[in-house]
């Protein structure tokens, strides 16, 4: 497992009993914003999906007449931009961070690696998705 705590807290949240090798977990960069500063904008292809470090990141939807909707305040050790990443389509949101603020960051690297390399890892990232499809915001114990 990594030595990164904020790393290994994304992990114990989110991918339970998932062991993360040191080499994959050495490809998982860290990022730093600026209060307001924009992760990426709507309709944006990302190549990477992220998890807060540190700090808060405002996701938000622009509608067509210039509304604004906050969708959430994503703080630690939470997950975003994952399904337009894994499913390889724009974003439909945008993320600007709230504050200074910190995320990690899993190019495709880290997650084709991740995926065909880690066992478990593909299953806990079904489970998280389907939590999300749910509306639940954490999983079962």
């Amino acid at each position: 497992m990594s030595p990164d705590p904020a790393l290994r807290r994304v992990f114990e949240a989110h991918f339970p009993g998932v062991a993360l090798p040191s080499d994959i977990a050495a490809g998982i960069a860290r990022r730093r914003l600026a209060d307001g500063r924009s992760l990426f904008m709507q309709g944006q292809k990302t190549t990477a999906f992220y998890a807060v470090a540190a700090g808060e990141i405002e996701t938000r939807f622009s509608a067509a007449n210039g509304t604004v909707s906050v969708i959430e305040n994503v703080g630690p050790p939470r997950l975003f931009g994952l399904a337009a990443f894994a499913a390889g389509r724009p974003s439909e949101y945008e993320a600007i961070a709230r504050g200074a603020s910190e995320v990690l960051v899993f190019g495709r690297e880290a997650y084709t690696r991740l995926m065909d390399e880690v066992p478990g890892f593909a299953r806990a990232l079904l489970a998280e998705f389907a939590c999300r499809r749910s509306g639940a915001r954490t999983r079962p114990a």
